[in-house]
C-alpha cells in the first residue's frame, strides 16, 4: 500500500513538474517570439524612415530647389518622428542616434541654404551677389554651429569665411554617412 502511495505521489510530482516545465517553455517561447516581433517591427519602422531619407537623397541628386528640399525634409522628419515615438527609447539606441543626427545635419543644410538665399537678397549690386552671397562670416551666429558640427569646414586664417555651398554639401555627405552607419548597426 505504501509503495502504491509513494508511486502515486511520485506520478503527481512528475505531472506537476512536467506541467510547470511546459508552462516555462511556453512562456520562454512567447518571450522570444515577442522579442522577435519587436525587432521585426523596429526594422520595419526604421526602413520606412530610411525610405523617406532615400527620397530626400534622390531629390538632392536630381537637382533640387529649396522648396522641394524643404518638402522632402518635412516628409523625412515626420517619418523619423513616427519611428522614434513608436519604438522604445532603449531599443537599439545607436541606430536611433544616427537617425537623429542625420536629421540634424539635413536641417543644418536647410538653414545654410536659407541663409544663402537671404544673403542674395541683401546685395543690390549684381556683381557682388555671386562673390559674397555664398560666404558665411565668422561674426554670423551660424558660423560657430557649423564649425563645431563639421570641424573640417574651419577656414584658413587668411580667409576665415565659410563657403555656404561647401557647408551644405558637407552636411548632406555627413548625413548620408550617418544613415549608412545607422543601417549597419541594426541587429540581424
Amino acid at each position: 500500500m505504501t509503495q502504491r502511495y509513494f508511486t502515486l505521489i511520485g506520478l503527481i510530482v512528475v505531472m506537476i513538474g512536467g506541467a510547470t516545465a511546459f508552462r516555462y517553455i511556453r512562456y520562454n517561447n512567447k518571450v522570444k517570439l515577442d522579442s522577435l516581433q519587436a525587432r521585426m517591427q523596429y526594422k520595419q519602422d526604421f526602413k520606412v524612415a530610411m525610405q523617406s531619407f532615400a527620397m530626400l537623397e534622390q531629390t538632392i541628386k536630381q537637382g533640387v530647389s529649396y522648396h522641394s528640399y524643404t518638402l522632402r525634409l518635412k516628409d523625412a522628419t515626420t517619418a523619423t518622428e513616427i519611428f522614434l515615438q513608436a519604438q522604445p527609447a532603449d531599443q537599439f539606441p545607436p541606430s536611433r542616434e544616427m537617425l537623429k543626427n542625420a536629421l540634424e545635419d539635413y536641417f543644418l543644410a536647410r538653414i545654410c541654404w536659407k541663409r544663402k538665399l537671404d544673403n542674395r537678397l541683401d546685395f543690390v549690386d549684381s556683381e557682388e551677389i555671386d562673390k559674397n552671397s555664398s560666404l558665411l562670416s565668422p561674426s554670423d551666429p551660424l558660423y560657430p554651429r557649423l564649425v563645431s558640427r563639421f570641424p573640417d569646414l574651419k577656414a584658413d586664417k587668411a580667409n576665415p569665411s565659410i563657403d555656404i555651398d561647401v557647408a551644405i554639401r558637407t552636411a548632406w555627405q555627413t548625413a548620408q554617412s550617418r544613415l549608412q552607419k545607422g543601417s549597419q548597426l541594426l541587429p540581424p
